[in-house]
């Protein structure tokens, strides 16, 4: 019989679950480019990017939650969180730009790229205020 510990099964749930919230993430957004959604409904890029700092705030949980001192300290959660959801919002409006896949003039892109990136950060701050009342909670009490 195969015996998985506590912390591995919990491990495996959250990883289940990322996975899962990702591809609802890659599902919406291939949904919006075959359906022109960014430029029908004008909420839908500020949606995106919302979901978009869940999706990068639960990657960062899961990566420092295998470090338990790092997860515990809610001032470092945040931090690495809120840093590591600036720098993929800040790579991904560089490819943006790049790659020519700006939803914007050119003289709107520095507003769109900055309420990208409040979106963004408002989406690390929901997973954050989730991950410190209900994960961390839940690991402290097991």
């Amino acid at each position: 019989m195969l015996r998985i510990g506590y912390n591995k099964l919990m491990n495996l749930k959250r990883l289940l679950k990322f996975g899962i919230l990702a591809t609802i993430f890659a599902g919406l957004n291939l949904l919006a480019d075959r359906l022109d959604l960014y430029w029908i409904l004008s909420w839908y890029d500020s949606m995106m990017h919302t979901l978009a700092g869940i999706v990068i705030a639960n990657a960062v949980y899961i990566v420092l939650s295998w470090n338990k001192s790092i997860v515990q300290e809610k001032q470092k959660l945040l931090f690495f969180t809120l840093i590591f959801t600036v720098i993929i919002g800040l790579v991904w409006e560089y490819f943006e730009v790049v790659f020519g896949i700006t939803y914007t003039e050119v003289g709107g892109y520095r507003q769109d790229t900055i309420s990208d990136l409040i979106y963004d950060i408002f989406g690390a701050l929901i997973f954050y205020y989730y991950a410190i009342n209900v994960l961390v909670n839940d690991r402290i009490k097991k």
